[in-house]
């Protein structure tokens, strides 16, 4: 594990998520176990890398775009 993940472990997302551990680490995203601590149970939270998440050209940042676009279409009768 690298020090940029393991620097997360513990800290608070949006003062409800708690990072507890990574569970497994890719090319552009790692996933934390993780503890809801509102509904007081476990989750897990997938987090893009920084520099994923800021390359508006990356397929992430693309499928995003395209399923808010989506979600705001007006539907059809």
């Amino acid at each position: 594990m690298n020090a940029v993940g393991d620097s997360l472990i513990g800290t608070a997302l949006g003062g409800r998520y708690r990072l507890d551990a990574v569970i497994a680490r890719g090319g552009s995203s790692t996933v934390y176990r993780a503890f809801d601590t509102v509904l007081e149970r476990p989750v897990a939270i997938k987090l893009l890398h920084r520099e994923v998440a800021s390359t508006p050209s990356s397929s992430s940042a693309s499928a995003a775009r395209r399923a808010r676009s989506r979600s705001s279409a007006t539907p059809t009768s």
